[in-house]
């Protein structure tokens, strides 16, 4: 009873971490609470998909974490979201060898570096494509390369990527890899994958937990360009869905599913890699955001 407080009434908790304990797991894993530290706030839900792991996105009860709260639009509990480890670190579900590999995976790189570490016998005959579909459970997906769409896919491993911060991978992502057999089944891989031109991946960008307070500038309108963002908000049941632009500071837009640039159906996943335009927004309840157009 005394625990009657949220944290997201906090003057600054938007911008302030926090730390707490995990007092309760999800059956199915995917979710659960949190008890924060601080004294008279009350405990948060939070989503497995805000943990910032170097594998599988998983914690276990009396986990001591950090993280964001923001105000849920469901209920009267806070979420907790962008969770780590105290002091920022990326979380290791898994334990031995397997940890072991992946803790040092996470620590590769840093927020300075930019050119993913490609060892020499790899540098050339590097082929360029697109994440088609990854699972966040199993930890692998499929590449669909840009030379060759017609062809099947890829299988990607997330040990096999170059990834600065939490280690996933999103759909439409666009990445660039060697092709390589797999000595155990022996069918085709992607090995090696980064970004274009060799370059680190980076799953979670600058923008993406920034508050409203600092992500107030709107994209500039021009018939020319094109950005890129991902999906922070979309349901089966609605038309509409909403992008948070990759690039820092910018807020985000609103789009409908018949602005996809399409040839079946226009289905949309949260973290989507999408590439779109602006415009003006032409509906009262729009809130004001900038329409996206052209979406592919």
């Amino acid at each position: 009873e005394e625990r009657n407080r949220n944290l997201s009434e906090l003057p600054n908790s938007e911008t302030e971490r926090h730390t707490g304990v995990v007092v309760s797991i999800m059956p199915s894993g995917k979710g659960g609470l949190v008890v924060p530290d601080r004294l008279n706030f009350g405990a948060l839900g939070f989503s497995s998909t805000e943990i910032q792991s170097t594998g599988a996105q998983r914690l276990e009860r009396f986990s001591e974490i950090e993280f964001f709260a923001r105000p849920s639009k469901y209920d009267r509990k806070d979420r907790a979201v962008c969770i780590t480890r105290r002091g920022g670190g990326l979380i290791t579900a898994e334990r031995r060898n397997t940890g072991h590999s992946r803790r040092m995976l996470g620590a590769m790189y840093g927020p300075n570096d930019i050119q993913a570490q490609i060892p020499k016998d790899f540098q050339e005959n590097r082929r360029r494509g697109y994440i088609i579909n990854y699972s966040r459970e199993k930890l692998y997906g499929f590449v669909v390369p840009f030379d060759d769409p017609t062809r099947n896919a890829f299988f990607v491993h997330i040990d096999d990527c170059h990834i600065y911060g939490s280690r996933f991978l999103k759909r439409f992502q666009e990445v660039e890899f060697n092709v390589v057999t797999d000595a155990s089944t022996g069918k085709s891989k992607a090995l090696h994958v980064s970004g274009p031109n060799k370059t680190i991946l980076r799953s979670i960008t600058d923008n993406r937990y920034l508050p409203t307070s600092l992500t107030n500038t709107k994209l500039p309108i021009d018939e020319n360009a094109r950005y890129r963002g991902s999906v922070m908000v979309t349901s089966q049941s609605n038309n509409w869905f909403i992008i948070k632009p990759d690039e820092k500071g910018f807020e985000p837009v609103i789009a409908y599913k018949n602005n996809i640039q399409s040839l079946g159906h226009r289905r949309i996943q949260l973290d989507d890699c999408l590439e779109f335009g602006v415009n003006e927004p032409s509906e009262q309840y729009e809130g004001g955001l900038l329409r996206a157009i052209e979406i592919s």
